[in-house]
């Protein structure tokens, strides 16, 4: 059994000598069983594991399966990395703009959700700061109504704003996570993008609207459908149960053939051999997604 006190010098130092470990290695490595209670059992394990991770001394350094794979951050850190304490102030200061690079745009309430999640401590004085400083600047949004929020860019993300005016940005196909940070702030995602999405994981089957693990359809700067795909491990296949198209998705077959690659991508990084479509397939896409 491994004593609460003595719990966090036991994982760095079985980090150290047998690393990286999967959580239930720790606990064959000590004999331990699992229970409810004592910092023996998993739950304690995870919650400390998650406690140095925040602290910086461990890292997730791979996957087995569904399984996290833990190492020590000073074994696995790339050099690149930065490895300087930082002050709470300056941890904010940093926060932020990575927030909004990440965001595109954003209001003080999106940067308030977003990366530090709701533990910003003086979240609008540290954005007046960076606008005095030019590091972003408050911008309109055609079309957004007012009093949703004044809205903020990175100065380094000022030039993008004209590439995007130009004949060289091209916009293609890509398929988000569920849980991608385009798509987490519903609110956000509905205002700006005017696209409804909910993760229906653990809606009841015979309530939901599109599926259990859906992939929302990123075209350019617009979403023009969804799909609802499960993986066939057993086959090596990739089936694609539905494929659902947006009111004023684009009908055209480079479109729907772009689609159709991307699926194709995404089965191969899982290693099915196949792709295999319902056909629950809107009409005017079905001759690349068939």
């Amino acid at each position: 059994m491994i004593k609460h006190a003595n719990l966090k010098e036991y994982v760095l130092r079985e980090l150290g000598q047998k690393g990286p470990l999967l959580s239930r290695q720790f606990e064959e490595s000590a004999s331990t069983r699992r229970h409810g209670s004592g910092w023996g059992s998993s739950s304690e394990l995870s919650w400390m594991l998650m406690n140095l991770l925040f602290r910086g001394e461990v890292m997730v350094v791979g996957r087995q399966g569904n399984q996290k794979l833990w190492g020590l951050t000073e074994q696995f850190l790339p050099p690149w990395a930065s490895k300087g304490e930082l002050s709470l102030d300056e941890v904010e200061h940093e926060a932020i703009q990575r927030s909004i690079r990440a965001l595109g745009v954003a209001s003080e309430s999106e940067i308030g959700y977003h990366f530090l999640r709701g533990r910003y401590r003086n979240l609008n004085s540290t954005l007046k700061r960076l606008v005095d400083k030019s590091i972003i600047h408050p911008i309109d949004i055609a079309g957004v109504p007012i009093g949703k929020g004044k809205r903020y860019i990175h100065a380094e993300d000022i030039a993008l704003l004209k590439e995007l005016e130009s004949d060289d940005w091209q916009p293609r196909v890509s398929l988000l996570s569920p849980f991608d940070n385009l798509i987490c702030d519903r609110k956000r995602t509905k205002l700006l993008f005017d696209f409804d999405f909910a993760v229906e994981i653990y809606t009841p089957s015979h309530k939901r609207k599109y599926g259990y693990y859906v992939l929302p359809v990123l075209y350019g700067d617009k979403f023009i459908g969804r799909i609802d795909p499960i993986t066939d491990r057993k086959n090596n296949k990739f089936l694609v149960k539905a494929v659902h198209a947006e009111q004023k998705a684009p009908r055209g077959e480079d479109v729907s053939n772009e689609i159709a690659k991307t699926i194709k991508d995404l089965s191969e990084f899982l290693g099915a051999e196949e792709v295999v479509y319902s056909k629950r397939v809107p009409r005017f896409w079905r001759d690349s997604l068939s």
